[in-house]
């Protein structure tokens, strides 16, 4: 075999696996996902003297996040809550959220928000719904679990009512 042959198939070996290369990109994860969590706080009636109180409030609620850049991201939920009052008040609440992340040097990150909504309420007298408003702050301590403190103000027809509540959550 001449050198020019050996050349030849070396140059044309080197080509070939050289191409295969860019198949293998690094994977990165990303922050995006499906979440869950369970809630537990205080809903509360703001109006007149005889519909005025608060009882014990408990739900479950899930969404999706999706993350514009490393820091803001949006997300939209849906909860259910229900609240240990007199009436048996049964809430069904879809929102659209957008949060800011800010990360610690721990791995921590703190992520407030803030959304805007619209509640579905059930109670013993009847239903009613109107829109809503919330803020809150996340403490996220790794990739899949944070804690959440939220207050939801719910507007309503002839009361408004609130919703503080904190979550433990779940991020798939």
């Amino acid at each position: 075999m001449n050198i020019k042959s050996i050349v030849a198939v070396s140059i044309l070996a080197l080509a070939t696996s050289t191409a295969f290369a860019g198949d293998n990109p690094l994977r990165i994860d990303s922050k995006d996902g499906f979440f869950a969590g369970v809630t537990l706080g205080q809903f509360a009636v703001h109006g007149s003297e005889d519909a005025s109180g608060s009882a014990f409030a408990y739900g479950i609620h899930g969404g999706y996040r999706h993350y514009f850049n490393d820091r803001i991201s949006g997300d939209v939920d849906l909860a259910y809550v229900g609240a240990n009052s007199g009436s048996n008040d049964k809430f069904f609440m879809p929102t659209a959220n957008l949060g800011y992340d800010f990360p610690l040097s721990n791995g921590w990150t703190v992520r407030p928000h803030v959304g805007v909504g619209y509640h579905f309420d059930s109670f013993s007298g009847g239903s009613s719904s109107n829109w809503m408003a919330k803020t809150g702050v996340e403490l996220q301590f790794n990739q899949h679990v944070s804690l959440g403190l939220d207050y939801n103000f719910l507007k309503g027809k002839d009361n408004n009512g609130s919703i503080i509540g904190a979550s433990l959550n779940y991020k798939f």
